[in-house]
């Protein structure tokens, strides 16, 4: 008794496979006598129950099962593929780039698990017949930006110290319409909207054309991944540029002559800072034209203070500079130190300027 069936276009045995691997780990423990059987040439999966036809609660429980193999096939084959491809029609990029922007993707869309064996979880350009049927996603197109050479990472500052599978799935009721839940919050909330769309369908027509499904039913999914793609290229393109322009103070930070030995540049409690000189006296207070005027048309003209921190230590351009933090982490920390490096050393709380920052005493 023919209970389902489903079709890929002209699809692979490898894309067929993933399907049908997916469709059988969801049915696997229903404990009926029922067989998935594979027509590769027309890319087919039949699913037939031996006997006489299932009631009508067996049946839901199979197209509930049935819907939730195919939404995990969805989301391991179909998506990398879909997000690969709106990735090259709002940013056109090399592939690098291109694998860089799909990693902050699956990150922001909740993670993608990989396969119970051990192997990637994605088949071999699934999505190339969705992508094929016309569908067309008029998104905004994120501002393109350029192909420098990266600086050094913001979260990897060269400063010294100074002492001081798709397993784990919890299952519904089977007499009921709800889907299966999986680990990754992200990725089940997806997994669950497809699903029960899947399982809507299925309900009132077992006989589905998964790619043409993908296309033209689940508008809600081709949102969020084309909205999350949009935000990833935004993200990716603006850490590019803070890298480049990190890079340009780098360069010029090396070709400049030092002025001072040394200062000690604290960053205080309250979010302002202030500089010192080796005697811990205070220099010239922020705000007294300390700008370096090879920046000036550069930085912007309402500057923060991590623009204006910059700007005065490239003024003055000090030979070392002993960096005086609560916290190392800060992002100006970071700045600081791939703009100078090999020049900062980070105080963790001496006694100078623990009043100043409010570092606890180690």
């Amino acid at each position: 008794m023919e209970i389902f069936e489903v079709r890929l276009s002209a699809a692979s045995e490898d894309k067929l496979s993933e399907l049908a691997r997916c469709l059988a780990e969801s049915l696997a423990d229903l404990g009926i006598d029922g067989r998935l059987e594979t027509v590769p040439p027309l890319g087919l999966i039949v699913y037939r129950c031996a006997g006489s036809a299932p009631d009508d609660g067996l049946r839901l429980a199979i197209h509930r099962r049935a819907a939730e193999g195919m939404a995990e096939y969805v989301l391991n084959a179909v998506e990398p593929e879909l997000i690969r491809i709106m990735i090259q029609r709002y940013y056109p990029c090399d592939e690098d780039d291109a694998e860089r922007i799909a990693e902050l993707c699956e990150r922001m869309l909740g993670g993608r698990p990989d396969r119970r064996d051990g192997g990637p979880a994605g088949g071999d350009s699934t999505a190339d017949a969705c992508a094929g049927t016309g569908r067309n996603e008029d998104g905004p197109h994120p501002a393109a930006g350029g192909d420098g050479t990266e600086a050094p990472a913001a979260g990897a500052s060269p400063v010294h110290a100074e002492g001081g599978g798709t397993g784990g799935t919890e299952a519904a009721p089977e007499g009921g319409g709800a889907v299966r839940i999986s680990e990754c919050p992200g990725r089940e909330r997806r997994k669950r909207h497809i699903a029960e769309e899947l399982l809507a369908y299925l309900q009132e027509r077992p006989s589905l054309h998964l790619e043409g499904y993908i296309t033209f039913r689940l508008d809600k999914y081709w949102e969020e991944l084309a909205e999350t793609t949009e935000a990833a290229v935004g993200e990716f393109v603006s850490d590019r540029q803070y890298r480049e322009f990190v890079g340009l103070l780098n360069e010029f930070v090396c070709r400049q002559q030092p002025r001072v030995p040394g200062v000690h540049l604290v960053l205080k409690a309250d979010g302002g800072f202030a500089l010192y000189d080796e005697a811990f006296r205070p220099m010239e207070p922020a705000g007294s034209g300390m700008i370096a005027p090879e920046f000036a048309g550069i930085l912007d003209e309402d500057l923060n203070v991590e623009d204006m921190v910059v700007s005065c230590l490239l003024a003055i351009s000090p030979r070392e500079i002993t960096l005086h933090a609560r916290d190392s982490e800060l992002p100006v920390v970071r700045t600081i130190g791939a703009i100078f490096a090999g020049r900062v050393t980070l105080c963790a709380g001496c006694r100078s300027c623990r009043p100043l920052t409010g570092a606890v005493p180690n």
